[in-house]
């Protein structure tokens, strides 16, 4: 399956528990030869969104939103990722694809840190599995 085709399956998939945004990010040449970025910043997920959580401690009842980034591979791209991990986060080179994994995997891994949900997804069931772990 295309990843276009998996990224919307997944945005339906699950719309009844988080709201998902599409993230284009690139960069082009404006009229004046000046190259203008877009998207939410290097390795920025292909959908950004949040969840709603209701807080547990001192302010129970009061409605939370989580930040949540979700990047969407293909199965073979997602399989090298895994198999590949500790290298990729700590490449150097000038390899274009390494280096937007590596990226990539460091903006997921922000996220989390940070208390939000993140990860890489190939279906709609790995996505559901992120969001769910998020808990």
């Amino acid at each position: 399956m295309k990843e276009s085709d998996v990224l919307r399956a997944i945005r339906l998939k699950l719309a009844k528990v988080c709201t998902l945004f599409r993230n284009n990010s690139g960069k082009f040449k404006d009229h004046a030869g000046r190259w203008v970025q877009f998207g939410v910043g290097v390795g920025g997920s292909d959908l950004l969104g949040y969840q709603t959580r209701k807080i547990k401690s001192d302010d129970i009842g009061k409605k939370i939103a989580v930040f949540v980034a979700l990047e969407i591979k293909t199965e073979k791209e997602l399989r090298y990722i895994e198999r590949h991990r500790e290298e990729l986060i700590q490449y150097q080179g000038h390899d274009e694809k390494k280096c937007r994994y590596r990226d990539q995997l460091n903006f997921i891994a922000r996220v989390n840190e940070a208390g939000g949900i993140a990860g890489m997804a190939s279906s709609e069931e790995e996505a559901e599995a992120i969001i769910k772990g998020g808990v």
